[in-house]
């Protein structure tokens, strides 16, 4: 296993995969803070703007790998990684999932006359979200089957499209 395909966290010993721990000890706030009830979006916007390194592209991407991060088991020891948080608290936070508040979220439509002023409203339902965690770990991912993403996105583009209230469309 070289540098590049090791994740976050981790590094390559005597040819052994071993903690990082200046990347544990982010890995482990990270943990803490969606464990406290910090959401995903926040976390991710807090690293990428105290230039966090490995969080510092953008802050969609760091929002992608704080998501990704938590959702991967070899955090806990799993497929030949050590442990860098103990499973109850991975099962914790796993049990936030899709879990948010109750607000409408609003995204804008970048394909309007005036993008500006067009804002759809949708609830985002736990099908919803659980299918943007999918795309996102699987856009991760090295070699992803590009179809299958394809596919995945058009049909999250149609449940958002479904979840559109007419009462809440504001042109």
């Amino acid at each position: 296993m070289n540098k590049r395909n090791i994740k976050y966290g981790y590094c390559i010993q005597n040819g052994k995969i071993m903690i990082n721990e200046a990347e544990a000890c982010i890995i482990r706030e990270i943990f803490a803070e969606r464990h406290s009830g910090k959401g995903v979006q926040t976390i991710g916007k807090e690293l990428f703007e105290s230039n966090t390194d490995y969080f510092s592209d953008s802050q969609a991407k760091a929002v992608k790998k704080v998501s990704a991060i938590l959702y991967s088991s070899v955090y806990i020891g799993e497929k030949g990684f050590p442990a860098v948080v103990e499973r109850s608290v991975f099962e914790a936070v796993g049990k936030t999932k899709g879990k948010r508040s109750k607000k409408a979220h609003v995204c804008k439509v970048d394909m309007l006359a005036d993008p500006s002023e067009a804002e759809f409203v949708y609830n985002e339902s736990e099908e919803i979200i659980s299918a943007e965690t999918e795309i996102n770990r699987l856009l991760d991912l090295d070699g992803a089957d590009t179809k299958k993403l394809r596919e995945m996105i058009m049909k999250l583009a149609a449940e958002k499209y479904a979840a559109v209230g007419e009462q809440d469309i504001t042109l």
